[in-house]
């Protein structure tokens, strides 16, 4: 289709130069003059604008057959002829595109050589952007607009001509979302276009006599089912020689692939961004294409450039965050991961999906689950199942089921230095949720405690000098030429600037083309003049890989439990791929640590470890306690042993028996024998010595009453109890014990 249309063009306008001097009117087109210009001027309609002579209908009607048979007979597309233009060889990587952007804003570059035209014809002026499909859009403020003129033949539209001599102008197309509030919608990124475009027709294009125009168009929410229709306007009624735009990708994938069928270039200062919850339900229908897509193709959505030739991505692709996760891990050490999914939030079911096959492919991710995040689930049952099987847990759900999450680790004792959780927030904006702690809650000093064991990665948000005086400039356009105001702290987003950026590598694409003297409509061999690219742009290091996708840098981000709020502390670089410290910065970790939780804990994930079963310190108290009670009966048992084996002793002693001639008995003479045999208590004399009285030391016994031994015999007393007593020798110890 695109050559046929060239080859219409060309015999449309060689006819009308020959055959149309009576009408004096200009009917052209720039892609085939070098100088894009014929002599008669333009015919139009309506009351401002100039009525053509009834006499031009006959050589109107020849050209619109003539265009008829140029779509069906195709010619070869050749490049224009370039050799009264001076050649120049530019290294554009080596220019320093701050101070390009500075001499260009400060006053070089709106000297009224600035194009840009819409669909109605009117040149745009400032205001409000265009609602979904109108086509309105702006001009950048100041630049004298040069009259546009169109020829409207029954519905047949003729491609819109320029009144300068000076240059050939191509039209760059502009599709983008508008009034979404989102981070790259036109309001946003079209200031940036505008300046891009401005410094690229400055810089690059004016040596070749060359222009680039903005045809703007824009729709109402991110769905395929306008943004292809918008584009083919585009693409037939302007002949557009590339597009900037969409963003999101359920817009960008049909415009994609309609650029790759007709072979011109598309950039996007976004790529894999789906819309957030509230622009788009998430329906099985589409979750079922996503899932289908993740199963046959783990890489995202954009990755297989076989459907999208020349589709070139500016900001970040989502297959990329499992390198910058790979990263972290491989310097901690860790190697045992768990992943939890909201699938109820596309933005993070898509990245979640993405880490999920991106990591399974390098044996870490140990433990997946998914979460209806609209539900109220068990967020600790979760958390103790991921327990099980990882220290290291990735939480890819929207904002406010982080603080959640948090507060549940917290509850369960999770948030002391055993575990470490990580998230992702592209950059800090409402559109993805609030991830911060602080909600004015009764919770917030909680959350505050527990988000001490979070790491955030984000994309590396540019800080320059070169950026802050390209924020400043956004930031004035967008207020003057499409009413909208940044709020408060709002910042220039990375999208803003990628959008420039991706602006900028086009020129330089084309740039390249016009000094090789090659054709400026074959998109292909522009798009690969932009894959396998680096240069300084506005945001930093800009690196394209041979396959068209940015290697984007993030940053790694933690808690600083001082001020409460997120430092940078890492980086992960997208030309080395590696982790890289900020120097002066450290990650501050929970629980007094002064390193990462272990990839697998001392007693492993369920305390099963044959190392060591509970705490280590219960261990020893147990093992005291228990010593204690088995010595303590060991020594009883040990003291009744030896009581009971001294009494045996004793009573196994020979010492105490006596014969019955060694037994003196003397009774008290106040009593008789009879009597005194009777009592119950006597008295008893001992004499010691052996012999008479008075010869030894006289005892005292009380005795009660016994039963003699059968040796004792009968002494004459009626068999009442005698007792013996002996005298012993004191050498034997037994009255001395």
């Amino acid at each position: 289709m695109a050559k046929a249309s060239r080859s219409s063009s060309t015999i449309f306008t060689i006819y009308l130069t020959v055959s149309t001097t009576p009408c004096k009117s200009i009917v052209t087109n720039s892609s085939t003059s070098p100088t894009g210009t014929v002599t008669p001027s333009a015919m139009a309609s309506g009351g401002n604008r100039n009525r053509a002579s009834l006499n031009c209908v006959p050589f109107v009607c020849c050209a619109v057959l003539l265009c008829w048979v140029g779509c069906h007979t195709p010619t070869p597309v050749t490049a224009h002829p370039r050799d009264h233009r001076p050649t120049v060889q530019r290294s554009v990587e080596d220019t320093e595109i701050g101070q390009l952007l500075s001499s260009v804003l400060d006053g070089a570059g709106r000297d009224g050589d600035d194009y840009n035209m819409e669909e109605d014809g009117e040149p745009t002026g400032g205001g409000a952007a265009g609602s979904a499909g109108s086509g309105n859009g702006s001009s950048l403020a100041g630049g004298h607009i040069d009259r546009v003129h169109k020829r409207s033949l029954s519905n047949l539209e003729i491609q819109p001509i320029i009144e300068d001599t000076n240059y050939t102008v191509y039209h760059v197309g502009v599709l983008m979302a508008s009034h979404l509030d989102s981070p790259f919608d036109l309001e946003r990124c079209g200031p940036a276009i505008d300046l891009a475009l401005e410094l690229v027709n400055q810089s690059l294009m004016k040596v070749h006599n060359v222009r680039l125009s903005k045809v703007q168009r824009s729709y109402a929410t991110c769905s395929g089912s306008k943004s292809p229709g918008l584009a083919a306007d585009m693409h037939f009624k302007h002949s557009v020689i590339a597009f900037i735009g969409p963003a999101c990708a359920f817009a960008l994938e049909p415009v994609a692939q309609l650029a790759d069928y007709w072979n011109t270039p598309i950039i996007t200062g976004m790529g894999d961004q789906p819309p957030s919850e509230g622009e788009l339900s998430v329906t099985s229908g589409i979750l079922g294409r996503l899932s289908n897509r993740w199963k046959n193709d783990s890489s995202g959505m954009f990755k297989d450039k076989s459907r999208y030739q020349t589709l070139t991505r500016m900001s970040y692709c989502q297959c990329r965050l499992k390198l910058v996760f790979s990263s972290i891990f491989r310097q901690f050490g860790w190697r045992h991961i768990a992943l939890i999914i909201d699938r109820s939030d596309l933005f993070s079911l898509t990245v979640g999906k993405n880490l999920e096959y991106g990591l399974k492919d390098e044996d870490v991710l140990k433990f997946v689950r998914e979460l209806d995040g609209n539900d109220e689930e068990d967020i600790e049952a979760y958390l103790k199942d991921a327990s099980m099987y990882a220290r290291v847990i990735i939480l890819s759900v929207r904002g406010s089921l982080v603080r959640k999450f948090m507060l549940s680790a917290l509850a369960l004792g999770m948030t002391r230095g055993e575990f470490t959780f990580l998230d992702v927030e592209i950059f800090q904006s409402s559109y993805w949720g609030d991830h911060y702690w602080e909600l004015g809650d009764e919770d917030d000093f909680k959350a505050r405690k527990s988000y001490e064991a979070l790491l955030r990665v984000s994309l590396l948000q540019p800080t320059s000098p070169t950026y802050q005086y390209f924020a400043e400039k956004v930031r004035a356009l967008a207020k003057q030429d499409y009413n909208y105001t940044f709020v408060e702290d709002e910042e220039v987003n990375f999208f803003i600037g990628a959008f420039f950026d991706g602006v900028y590598l086009l020129g330089m694409a084309l740039n390249d083309t016009l000094n090789e003297g090659g054709d400026i409509r074959d998109g292909t061999a522009i798009t690969r003049k932009m894959w396998g690219r680096d240069f300084e742009g506005i945001t930093g290091h800009v690196r394209i890989d041979d396959n068209g996708d940015r290697d984007a840098d993030y940053s790694i981000l933690d808690l600083d439990p001082i001020t409460g709020r997120f430092e940078v502390v890492a980086h992960y670089y997208g030309s080395t791929r590696e982790y890289s410290p900020v120097k002066g910065k450290k990650i501050h970790w929970p629980g007094g640590r002064e390193g990462p939780p272990p990839d697998v804990p001392k007693c492993g994930f369920l305390g099963t470890s044959p190392a060591c079963q509970g705490n280590g310190d219960m261990i020893i108290l147990y093992g005291l306690v228990g010593f204690g009670i088995i010595s303590a009966f060991a020594a009883a048992v040990t003291y009744i042993l030896c009581k009971q084996m001294k009494l045996n002793s004793e009573l196994n002693n020979m010492s105490w028996r006596v014969r019955p001639d060694e037994v003196l008995l003397e009774v008290g003479k106040m009593f008789g024998s009879k009597m005194g045999l009777q009592k119950l208590n006597y008295e008893v004399s001992i004499r010691k010595g052996g012999g008479g009285e008075g010869g030894g030391e006289t005892m005292r016994l009380q005795v009660g009453p016994a039963r003699l031994p059968h040796w004792a015999g009968n002494d004459g007393h009626n068999g009442s109890i005698i007792i013996a007593i002996a005298a012993l020798d004191e050498s034997r110890g037994f009255l001395d014990s």
